[in-house]
């Protein structure tokens, strides 16, 4: 199964008091779940199963659209890098 890191930027990292992690998933929607499962404070990030309309999801710098209706399609590989960032931050 390939290992992923996971960053958590700016507000979201303040809101739940983790920059990076290491999770084992073979796609993005297996990769979701597990943090949902696991992280403190969780429901920052997440609104029941998705992830909350202000969080951009980019994978190896490539931001993963919201239009993107099945996220088990979007595969991952050992080494991949997902950040997690906030849309829309103060100023």
């Amino acid at each position: 199964m390939p290992r992923v890191k996971v960053r958590f930027l700016g507000i979201i990292a303040d809101e739940i008091g983790i920059n990076e992690l290491t999770v084992n998933a073979e796609n993005l929607s297996e990769l979701l779940d597990k943090l949902k499962h696991t992280l403190p404070k969780a429901e920052k990030i997440f609104d029941g199963n998705n992830p909350r309309s202000f969080i951009g999801i980019v994978l190896n710098n490539v931001h993963i659209n919201k239009k993107y209706k099945d996220l088990k399609q979007i595969k991952l590989k050992d080494n991949d890098v997902v950040n997690l960032i906030s849309l829309a931050s103060g100023g």
